[in-house]
């Protein structure tokens, strides 16, 4: 049994060489249950358990295999083992990994060439180590396609010509003398503006001004119309300028003379399709958009509470608004009746039903004494004791359904604290009780109102 022990020992401390984790000593501690008590040890209390004082005998030890990385080597097999570890030689030009396209055992794959295949008028040249320094090989085939551009030697100019879909759309043509025509499908007379031209240079349209330049952009479309108050161009190139038209008679406000009363205080001037109108103004708070209609001559403005369809008004009832909210201030709840929570969120199966961005804070006191816990209380911190206290927990009962209380025991001292549910209530393992000894213990606690029982969430 000393024997195995040894053994179990030895892999425990060979498992912490092997981790990026500090080397376990006799100091590191271990968190222990043992029925219901729970307390914090270190390995070298479990070494004194386990008998371990340094001495003891092996019958034989050996080292399986690691290829192709390492070679394994024991020394002192039948008395003090020694396990080295020696890296494996790869040949030249190799690499370690997995070249099969799937997954498999790594192994040594020889490097990859890099090859090329020339265009008759491009040519490349591999420079470094090109034909091992790949994982897998891989070649480059060069080709050429298109007229080379004037500028390296070729005879392309460039664009010559784009010309729209239609005989109706304009011709944009950018010859070599640099210069960009706009051609019309008929002249531009003089009293539009023009002098009979049917091509118009951009030169042409700058020396011009004001109305000028509209006409003789306006001439240009085909179908083109002339309208009152400005020029307009009846084609696809849509309209340019405005028609102003002003009918019957101007209101006082403008000028006129067709308004011969006021209406009363708090009034509004509107129409009803045919004639002037004052009317009164009232509000109504109907489930729909934001909106107003006219009753004879009222004015009634909807004006809703905010629902998941229609944005409105926050109310002192219940309400299931849609759209995210961000508030820049704290949300406080209080006044709620006891079948309320202070705070509800619901998840979806795509959103998480509470997301902190940043840190959270729970409220938390401290005590070394025997305390009993409610409603303010979340975190409890157990300072340095000098006796064994109790923390009592309030009756899970259906208001306190799903209640969570955190303890931690700060203290190193040797005593400890007992978690005791109220009165006949038990814990899910039906323990009357939990006790915690040990600096750095914790345990976390939920009531369970279906089975008046508290859950160790650890």
């Amino acid at each position: 049994m000393k024997q195995k022990n040894i053994l179990l020992f030895a892999l425990l401390l060979f498992a912490g060489t092997l981790s990026a984790q500090p080397t376990i000593w006799g100091g590191a501690k271990l968190k222990l249950d043992q029925g219901d008590t729970t307390f914090i040890s270190n390995l070298g209390a479990v070494k004194s358990w386990l008998g371990l004082s340094g001495g003891g005998t092996v019958s034989s030890f050996s080292s399986g295999a690691l290829s192709p990385i390492f070679t394994t080597s024991v020394a002192n097999p039948n008395t003090t083992p020694s396990l080295a570890f020696a890296l494996s030689n790869a040949a030249a030009n190799t690499y370690l990994g997995n070249a099969t396209g799937s997954a498999a055992g790594p192994s040594y794959t020889a490097a990859g060439a890099l090859t090329k295949v020339d265009d008759t008028n491009v040519t490349l040249t591999l420079g470094g180590n090109a034909s091992t320094s790949l994982l897998r090989a891989a070649s480059i085939t060069v080709g050429w396609s298109g007229l080379l551009d004037g500028t390296r030697g070729g005879t392309s100019n460039g664009f010559t010509a784009f010309t729209g879909p239609a005989a109706s759309l304009k011709t944009f043509t950018l010859p070599n003398a640099s210069s960009i025509i706009l051609t019309s499908n008929a002249a531009v007379t003089a009293a539009q503006g023009g002098t009979g031209q049917t091509t118009y240079t951009i030169g042409d349209l700058l020396q011009a001004t004001g109305a000028t330049v509209l006409s003789r952009l306006a001439a240009v479309a085909t179908g083109n119309t002339l309208l009152s108050g400005g020029v307009g161009v009846a084609s696809s190139w849509g309209k340019v300028g405005l028609t102003t038209h002003v009918s019957g008679t101007l209101p006082v406000a403008n000028g006129g003379t067709n308004l011969t009363s006021v209406g009363a205080d708090v009034t509004l001037l509107g129409s009803n399709g045919s004639a002037n109108i004052y009317y009164g103004i009232a509000f109504t708070n109907i489930s729909a958009a934001v909106g107003a209609s006219r009753a004879s001559s009222t004015l009634n403005i909807n004006i809703p509470d905010a629902d998941a369809s229609f944005r409105g008004l926050v109310s002192t009832g219940t309400q299931t608004m849609a759209g995210a909210k961000t508030f820049s201030g704290a949300v406080t709840t209080q006044g709620l009746s006891t079948a309320s929570a202070g705070l509800v969120a619901v998840s979806s199966s795509t959103v998480a039903a509470l997301y902190l961005d940043g840190v959270g804070r729970n409220a938390a006191r401290s005590t070394t004494a025997t305390t009993t816990l409610d409603e303010n209380d979340n975190i409890l911190r157990v300072g340095t004791l000098t006796a064994d206290i109790t923390i009592n927990l309030p009756d899970c009962n259906s208001t306190r359904n799903e209640w969570i209380y955190r303890v931690v025991k700060e203290g190193s001292d040797a005593f400890a604290f007992i978690l005791d549910p109220s009165a006949a209530q038990t814990f899910f393992d039906n323990a009357a009780t939990k006790t915690y000894f040990g600096q750095g213990n914790t345990v976390t606690c939920q009531c369970q109102s279906g089975s008046t029982s508290w859950t160790i969430l650890r």
